[in-house]
């Protein structure tokens, strides 16, 4: 697959994401659903925001990043991006509809995401120096 390809199928993906997204919240009445709106409502506002994100990281790297790698690794590191925005965003909106989101929750939230980003980052240190 070229990466004009990619860029055109992840477009378009994400347009109909976005799309379908907006019928579910406009045509799906959430006190007579038995369920399977929410799922819908979910997985289309996850994978839309996985697609936007992606997308627009992708972009921006191309622009402002002056590295020579090749163009899977750009494309792996903003789908990690655009994947783990998306968790994130969906985990704050499903505490938020269950009333349990305050301010200490969020700061919580973050603090764990901050740890683990560390705990990853000194995986990542820690294998560049047994390998060298």
């Amino acid at each position: 697959m070229t990466l004009k390809q990619y860029l055109l199928i992840m477009t378009l993906a994400t347009v109909l994401c976005w799309v379908s997204w907006f019928f579910v919240l406009f045509n799906v009445d959430p006190f007579r659903d038995t369920g399977i709106g929410f799922i819908f409502f979910y997985i289309t506002l996850f994978l839309s925001v996985l697609g936007t994100v992606a997308l627009i990281t992708f972009l921006l790297s191309l622009l402002f990043l002056r590295q020579k790698l090749p163009m899977y690794k750009y494309v792996h590191k903003t789908f990690v991006l655009g994947f783990t925005t998306s968790c994130i965003v969906l985990a704050l909106l499903y505490l938020q509809s269950k009333a349990v989101l305050n301010t200490w929750n969020i700061i919580i939230f973050f603090g764990i995401l901050i740890f683990l980003s560390l705990f990853k980052l000194s995986l990542h240190f820690s294998e560049n120096v047994t390998q060298e």
